[in-house]
């Protein structure tokens, strides 16, 4: 298994990965998002942020991603992370080395605190993100209406770094070394 960070030519087979979630309640868009839409998405967040994929004889398994948890700049300092893997893939344990690569990028890009809005019940998510040392802050109740009925999202936390009061600049992923990348990568794809 190879793990390095999405490019935008990626993006139609992780739509790919991403449509098998569409009419389900764990996303709530839908319909479909275009493939330039898609495109410009991915664009956008691997110009600052982790967008890891794992791919095997040339076919992407799953990805996971961080992005700006709100666009306020007092927001700055914590993200929202998101994980999908290819329905064939899933409760393998790629879910796990996925998340813990982003979540080791985002400590060395000075992130404090990741997010997960999760859509309940979500079992193996949940399980997860326990797993991982996230904890449920909150429960949205009935914030979306999707499928025909009314569902309920929690707001999973956890804090990666300390929360100074003179945080330094947040680093964009182009500013972590590739030397730093390229282990986390490596070991990821040993586990």
């Amino acid at each position: 298994m190879l793990f390095r960070q999405a490019v935008a030519k990626d993006s139609d087979n992780l739509l790919k990965i991403y449509a098998d979630y569409i009419d389900t309640n764990i996303t709530f868009e839908f319909p479909l998002p275009k493939r330039a839409e898609f495109k410009s998405r991915v664009e956008s967040i691997v110009k600052d942020f982790p967008f890891i994929l794992c791919e095997e004889g040339g076919e992407i398994l799953g990805y996971a991603y961080a992005h700006s948890y709100r666009e306020r700049q007092a927001y700055l300092y914590s993200v929202e992370f998101s994980i999908y893997l290819s329905k064939n893939h899933t409760s393998k344990g790629l879910g796990r080395i996925l998340s813990q690569m982003v979540l080791e990028i985002l400590r060395l890009q000075g992130v404090r605190t990741v997010y997960s809005l999760i859509v309940l019940p979500n079992e193996k998510s949940q399980n997860l993100h326990k797993f991982l040392g996230f904890k449920l802050k909150g429960v949205l109740e009935n914030v979306g209406f999707k499928n025909g009925k009314w569902h309920s999202v929690g707001i999973f936390e956890k804090k990666i770094n300390e929360h100074d009061l003179n945080p330094p600049p947040l680093k964009k992923i182009s500013q972590i070394q590739n030397e730093l990348l390229e282990e986390i990568f490596s070991k990821g794809a040993r586990l």
